[in-house]
């Protein structure tokens, strides 16, 4: 989410923006809180303790049995979060709320790629248009004839003569 900001895990409190003359936003609740944690961001490097043994397990869910199996039997703790990851890829209906919001998440990303994509490659036509007009201009402003520089420009006579 981001990869500019060095910390992997991100603690979120629900607070009041609007109040602009507030130095510090009113928190709404300390009893609700959104902890993420950013897999590829994490520093493994640190050691091996719990937070990177519970950073491990979490990618080796579903994948690397060995891996899950040898953590799990290291702290009681990982078994927990292990059983609850069974847990719920065996219910139907979380899996099928789960996988919902994921198709929704693909859809976003890929909507959000193409209107970059589109907005990129827009700026790219303005941007040759508008180089055109620019040498145009200066061209014009040599004396050259308004033929000459349709030909080296590509651009009508009439957006010359607009330049």
């Amino acid at each position: 989410m981001h990869e500019d900001y060095p910390r992997f895990i991100r603690v979120f409190r629900f607070v009041d923006v609007h109040d602009q003359s507030m130095v510090t936003p009113y928190v709404l609740t300390e009893k609700a809180t959104l902890i993420t944690v950013e897999l590829p961001q994490a520093d493994r490097s640190v050691g091996c303790g719990r937070l990177e043994k519970l950073l491990s397990l979490l990618e080796s869910e579903g994948g690397d049995q060995a891996m899950t199996d040898s953590l799990v039997e290291q702290e009681e703790f990982l078994a927990k979060v292990d059983e609850a990851y069974r847990m719920f890829n065996a219910n139907p209906e979380l899996m099928d709320i789960y996988e919902g919001r994921h198709k929704a998440r693909v859809t976003q990303t890929l909507a959000m790629n193409a209107a970059r994509r589109k907005g990129r490659d827009e700026g790219k036509v303005e941007g040759k248009i508008e180089g055109k007009i620019e040498t145009a201009r200066i061209m014009k402003g040599q004396g050259l004839a308004p033929e000459l520089i349709a030909i080296c420009t590509g651009l009508s006579l009439d957006e010359i003569s607009k330049a």
